[in-house]
């Protein structure tokens, strides 16, 4: 069991650099929410994603944020 589970967390960062890339660009502001609080939100991600490793290019970190903001 112990080496099921050592296996298991031993690629914990791989597995983290999914989760963080995939909820990265779901990442909506509302509609009525606060543009700081959106952004705050985005940055954390940005940088969990540079904590294991994963670094994003600056254009692609600008058109993701403003793709996230409510429409109208």
């Amino acid at each position: 069991m112990w080496k099921a589970l050592i296996e298991l967390f031993k690629n914990n960062s791989d597995h983290r650099k999914l989760v963080l890339k995939d909820k990265l660009p779901r990442i909506k502001m509302q509609k009525n929410g606060i543009v700081a609080q959106y952004l705050s939100k985005f940055t954390q991600f940005h940088d969990a994603l540079g904590s294991v490793g994963v670094n994003s290019l600056e254009d692609d970190l600008e058109i993701l944020a403003l793709l996230g903001l409510p429409k109208n």
